[in-house]
């Protein structure tokens, strides 16, 4: 696009031609301090949670955080709209320490209908992602309403609300014949309503993809990344400890990528569970100690890797992540069996393959790594040690060690099976308990909000 201008204004197209524009990506924004000069495409900022400014790193220099859902709360709510509808890629920035929710619930809801849809699901680890855009994905139709929940367990650990971005392609209108001067003033109208390329930047201006000086490293990767590929159901059972987030969790899980299923059990230090149980469509969180229930409806994940590069710079030389949501929807387990935060710190640090080894009887690559700048103020560590399985991707184990040595963080599987079939049919139990309460899902909350 940004050549085509340069040669209109340089008067290289003649006149009497009808300049046909290509298909270009259309971004739309949102932020907490939007207002109809700043971003005409907004509906409003994200309502709920509590305002933050003087932010280094956000958008506009503010974000609004949400709190932690405790042990059986609905999740706390905010939500971004747009005017219009389309079928949208949604992108969130994720850039500020405070950041650190282990669940945000997001959901791209059909809102402007008497029967609101479901047109994409994701779920994120905002303590373990790096910072940068966090592409969460092409929504399976048409939306104009993302809300955001905070569905982790702790209520201090806050899930972050900063710019939202909305893109889709779109073909802009045939310019009309006239003089060069007229068409340039057409394409600039054109290129100012928010419409941008997101160009990546292979120049290596904005910093080196640190994977991309180890080939064996970035194989590695790209099977953490899609790890779900490489089996057909899993099932097992790891412990989890972040200490800057209090989290301190054991967790016993089953899922089937193909058959797009899960059930995960969680239970904390205090003895407090939690099962969430998935199928294609639908998801019900279980809290059996007080004995409340939560049903909502997920989009079907893709069955496939994204297109195109999972990690780059775009042309502002901002970092780009690009999401794959877990197919069989088993966000508590997905730390050892979906891997990709965690896939990516080897984009942003300088990493190395120490050696191989076995656990529970599988081939491992061991890993180590300096943790980068942003994870490392956050997450309080120095260095890190993965554990990956060289035949699936998946994560067997992970530790990170501040700069005095002592562990702030790990991961521990202590039992793995791995295409054996799964114990539950889990579609069956997909029914709420006789006599249980039901909590509103972040999605019927969204909508409420509006």
């Amino acid at each position: 696009m940004r050549s085509i201008q340069r040669q209109v204004r340089r008067g290289l197209l003649a006149t009497s031609i009808m300049l046909a524009m290509p298909a270009i990506a259309t971004n739309y924004y949102c932020d907490n301090d939007a207002n109809s000069h700043q971003y005409p495409h907004c509906v409003g900022g994200s309502p709920g949670g509590t305002y933050y400014s003087g932010q280094a790193h956000d958008v506009n220099g503010d974000d609004r955080r949400l709190p932690g859902a405790g042990s059986h709360k609905s999740c706390p709510t905010g939500l971004v709209a747009f005017k219009t509808s389309h079928v949208y890629t949604w992108s969130v920035w994720l850039y500020n320490n405070a950041f650190r929710s282990t669940n945000t619930s997001y959901s791209a809801v059909q809102a402007s209908t008497s029967s609101p849809t479901i047109a994409l699901s994701a779920r994120v680890n905002q303590n373990t992602a790096p910072g940068g855009w966090k592409v969460l994905g092409k929504g399976s139709g048409v939306s104009d309403l993302l809300v955001i929940g905070n569905c982790g367990t702790s209520t201090t650990a806050l899930a972050g609300i900063d710019a939202v971005r909305a893109s889709f392609t779109s073909q802009a209108a045939s310019l009309a014949t006239g003089s060069p001067a007229a068409a340039a003033a057409q394409i600039e109208h054109i290129s100012s309503l928010d419409i941008a390329d997101d160009v990546v930047d292979t120049s290596n201006s904005c910093g080196v993809d640190m994977v991309t000086m180890n080939p064996r490293l970035a194989d590695i990767q790209k099977k953490m990344l899609d790890a779900p590929d490489h089996y057909r159901d899993i099932s097992g059972a790891f412990h989890i400890r972040f200490a800057n987030v209090q989290q301190d969790d054991q967790v016993d899980f089953e899922a089937s990528p193909v058959d797009h299923s899960s059930r995960v059990t969680t239970m904390n230090a205090l003895g407090q569970s939690r099962t969430d149980v998935a199928t294609t469509a639908k998801q019900m969180s279980l809290w059996p100690q007080e004995r409340t229930y939560q049903m909502q409806s997920v989009a079907p994940a893709e069955a496939s890797a994204p297109a195109g590069p999972r990690h780059y710079h775009n042309a502002q030389c901002q970092p780009v992540f690009t999401h794959r949501e877990d197919p069989a929807h088993a966000f508590a387990a997905s730390d050892v069996s979906s891997p990709e935060n965690y896939a990516f710190w080897l984009s942003t640090s300088a990493s190395s393959i120490t050696g191989h080894t076995q656990l529970l009887g599988r081939n491992v690559t061991v890993i180590q790594g300096q943790q980068d700048a942003y994870l490392a103020e956050k997450l309080g560590a120095a260095t890190f040690t993965m554990w990956v399985d060289d035949a699936t991707g998946i994560l067997l184990k992970l530790r990170g060690n501040n700069s005095q040595g002592r562990t702030v963080y790990s991961i521990d599987v202590s039992r793995l099976s791995i295409n054996r079939g799964l114990k539950h049919d889990i579609a069956s139990v997909l029914t709420p308990p006789a006599g249980w309460n039901e909590l509103a899902s972040p999605q019927r909350v969204g909508l409420q909000m509006q």
